[in-house]
């Protein structure tokens, strides 16, 4: 008689756990069904974040301030123009690929943006950044076909700078070739119609970031007390498991 009262308790117990288990499991998995959209939008900001910090560093040497400061540019520059500041940021891990100074990405980020804004419009995406910040890449990398690919002209004067100067030198002298046609673009699409509404849906979008971000802390957080819930539910299966023969034919009972 003990021993059934004590295997009854015992499977009342997992029973227990499994019922808290199950509706925690439920819990996030409808948190995350409801908010992807959310989650989805802060992982994608995220990434970008820590793709740009890790090649700032290992490019630049860049300290946490200096990876800060490059992101708190690129939401500056969204707020200005049409170009998400995600767009922008994996823009700027490609040009990091191709510089030494943060000071130089900081000069190249704008240029990038309006020279973005100029190809592809309102709509442009994180591989479109990609594909112009290559070409600014190559040209600081002392590349200067690059620039007559996309249309612009360059003198004798301009392409030796680029192909034997500086890092300071091919920075100026690839502002000085590509601002004349692209300045402003990136602000002047944003004071239209169509680029009021493209902030605001930028703005919508980091709004998602935010409560994806939420979400995401929230789910860490809970997932240490699921796994708490499950061990406690596998300890008691334990004990069942080892405890006396009765306990199996009581069980049986017990489950049909």
């Amino acid at each position: 008689g003990n021993a059934a009262e004590s295997a009854r308790s015992k499977l009342a117990g997992i029973g227990r756990a499994f019922v808290f288990a199950n509706q925690a499991v439920e819990i996030l998995n409808k948190a995350s069904t409801k908010m992807r959209e959310y989650t989805e939008a802060y992982t994608a900001q995220h990434v970008a974040e820590t793709q740009l910090a890790q090649v700032m560093r290992n490019t630049m040497g860049a300290s946490a301030a200096e990876v800060e400061s490059i992101k708190e540019l690129a939401s500056a520059q969204q707020r200005l123009g049409v170009i998400g500041d995600e767009v922008q940021l994996a823009g700027a891990k490609e040009l990091g690929t191709y510089i030494q100074q943060t000071g130089t990405l900081k000069s190249l980020i704008p240029v990038m943006n309006d020279t973005i804004a100029h190809q592809f419009g309102l709509n442009a995406s994180q591989g479109q950044a990609v594909e112009i910040a290559s070409m600014m890449g190559k040209v600081m990398d002392g590349q200067a076909g690059g620039l007559s690919r996309y249309g612009y002209t360059l003198n004798e004067t301009q392409k030796k700078l680029i192909e034997t100067g500086t890092e300071e030198e091919r920075l100026k002298t690839l502002i000085e070739v590509v601002t004349p046609v692209v300045d402003g673009m990136n602000e002047a699409l944003r004071d239209t119609p169509e680029g009021k509404v493209q902030s605001a849906a930028m703005a919508m979008g980091d709004l998602k970031e935010r409560v994806g971000g939420l979400i995401v802390e929230l789910k860490a957080k809970l997932a240490p007390i699921v796994e708490t819930l499950i061990a406690i539910a596998n300890g008691l299966i334990d004990v069942v498991q080892m405890g006396w023969p009765v306990w199996i034919a009581v069980s049986a009972g017990v489950l049909v």
